[in-house]
């Protein structure tokens, strides 16, 4: 599993797939590092796509080329630690420009 993004508070990782049922054991396994890592799995978003498989049956088909997983860091909080996040006043305060 690739770290693509490790931010303060939460982490995006990509599997990819090759053949999704003989995948899907290490995928699970995968699942539990980062969760023995102090990361808590939030989501599992699955890249659909063409595959290897769509060359034989044909552009219709699609399947799963892999998994984006988004996890939330475990902190211990700080008794001391004054620092909290204030909520935006609207939503233009949080967006990030995409392309």
């Amino acid at each position: 599993m690739q770290l693509i993004r490790d931010g303060e508070y939460y982490c995006v990782h990509y599997y990819p797939v090759e053949n999704f049922v003989k995948d899907l054991s290490n995928f699970g396994f995968q699942l539990d590092l980062l969760a023995k890592n102090g990361l808590e799995v939030i989501s599992v978003i699955p890249n659909t796509g063409l595959v290897k498989a769509s060359i034989l049956i044909g552009t219709d088909f699609q399947g799963v080329k892999g998994f984006a997983v988004i996890s939330k860091k475990l902190h211990v909080s700080d008794p001391d630690d004054s620092e909290k996040l204030e909520e935006p006043k609207n939503l233009k305060d949080i967006m990030i420009p995409t392309l």
